[in-house]
């Protein structure tokens, strides 16, 4: 299944090669066997309530969760607990398709500074020329990145990104020709003590990065379990790099209905389950167990959260995780 990292092994240093994302990503989540489907149940309230005003009541769309799941709005923070200044994402464009077909991504390749003049890496699996060996990855996700340096201006001929792969927290340049620049509308913030997940939504403003933010998901999840599994890395900025549908169980029923992948990786895990040992958030088919620590490293959701996650998210939405 996979190798635990003896705790000395924080001071191993990991080569910083780059993780590509693959059509069955190897999350560091599974829960053990014996686990039973999702439980049928009447007790259930909203997560986002309605929104009011002075003059009239308007509806908006809301999720309902097991009442253990669920935190009283009284209960809600009134303001981020994280500030992040970052606000541009690049998904790559992908090239035309050939004669039978197949759609041929442009080269990425990732620079060690601004000025471009020494190459960092290619990712892995792709070959000499920096592409994917595998192309068929390319249908199933689009290869996004969260540019990290504040003072990016759409048009920038090189970005500074966030790179998907160990240690966590690595970051090299890209050139961003060949790719969309867009912003992101939602930052999620998990609270480990807690064992909560908040979503708040606001655009940052081209002018400051602080603007009226509004709390619309705040409910209890599965966090990772540090004795027995493996705990969930704390991360102050990492990011939704991909959306992969479970709703038939095709990868596994425990996964819940969707897979968020988050560019961070397990502190204590070598690998999981034949891959590297991902973090993401994902749906469960245990919501009893909502509130607890009980997972290599993921954070689980009701599949009904998830689902409103997938919906509203943007690939490159910024996740931050506290202890």
């Amino acid at each position: 299944m996979f190798e635990a990292i003896p705790k000395r092994a924080s001071k191993i240093k990991l080569a910083a090669f780059v993780v590509v994302a693959i059509s069955l990503v190897a999350v560091a989540c599974n829960h053990g066997g014996g686990e039973q489907s999702v439980p049928t149940t009447s007790n259930v309230v909203v997560v986002a309530p309605p929104t009011t005003s002075s003059t009239t009541t308007t509806s908006t769309t809301t999720t309902t969760v097991p009442r253990s799941a669920a935190i009283p709005e009284s209960e809600w923070p009134k303001f981020p607990q994280v500030e992040i200044d970052v606000r541009y994402t690049l998904t790559a464009k992908l090239g035309s398709p050939d004669g039978q077909g197949r759609i041929r991504p442009r080269p990425i390749v990732i620079y060690a500074n601004r000025e471009g003049n020494e190459q960092k890496a290619c990712f892995q699996d792709y070959g000499d020329d920096c592409y994917p060996s595998d192309q068929s990855v390319w249908f199933q996700r689009k290869t996004v990145f969260l540019v990290v340096n504040p003072d990016a201006r759409i048009g920038d001929k090189r970005a500074e990104v966030l790179i998907s792969t160990r240690p966590n927290g690595t970051t090299g340049w890209i050139d961003t020709a060949n790719f969309e620049w867009s912003t992101y509308n939602h930052h999620i913030i998990i609270n480990l003590s807690d064992r909560t997940l908040s979503v708040w939504e606001g655009r940052p403003s081209s002018e400051t990065f602080s603007t009226g933010r509004e709390l619309t998901i705040h409910t209890k999840v599965i966090i990772g379990d540090a004795v027995d599994k493996a705990p969930t890395p704390t991360s102050m900025l990492t990011y939704v790099e991909a959306k992969l549908s479970n709703v038939n169980n095709s990868r596994d029923p425990l996964y819940g209905t969707w897979i968020l992948p988050l560019a961070l990786f397990s502190d204590t895990l070598f690998s999981f389950q034949g891959g590297p040992p991902q973090v993401a958030i994902h749906g469960t088919d245990t919501p009893e167990k909502l509130g607890t620590p009980d997972s290599y490293g993921c954070i689980r959701v009701h599949n009904n959260v998830i689902e409103r996650l997938v919906e509203i998210l943007e690939l490159g939405t910024p996740v931050s995780i506290i202890a």
